[in-house]
């Protein structure tokens, strides 16, 4: 028994240190794969944030009927990092119609 415990002890703790590194591993690909989810989720999060105030700002001005360049480079501010987090149109088509407006 002591001979055939001497001969496979090395095959048995580098068994064990395979399966150790195999949960490891596992556990790592885990937490990276949530780390990864709740990642996109704050940036669509961000996005439709940046979308309502985007929006909202727009609407006020085109109501208002006349810009400001306070409002154009406070809209640009806003607009760089929701074109970032992959915007759509809808915010372009508002932005254009503000840029059309009288400059105040």
């Amino acid at each position: 028994m002591l001979e055939f415990i001497s001969t496979h002890i090395m095959e048995l703790g580098w068994t064990c240190i395979v399966g150790i590194l195999a949960m490891l591993y596992k556990t790592i690909q885990i937490n990276f794969k949530k780390v990864l989810a709740d990642n996109q989720n704050m940036k669509f999060g961000v996005q439709a944030v940046l979308h309502d105030r985007l929006i909202q700002k727009c609407t006020y001005i085109i109501q208002r009927g006349y810009v400001t360049t306070d409002d154009l480079d406070e809209l640009e501010e806003l607009n760089k990092p929701y074109k970032a987090l992959g915007g759509n149109g809808t915010v372009k088509t508002a932005l254009e119609k503000v840029k059309q407006l009288p400059l105040k």
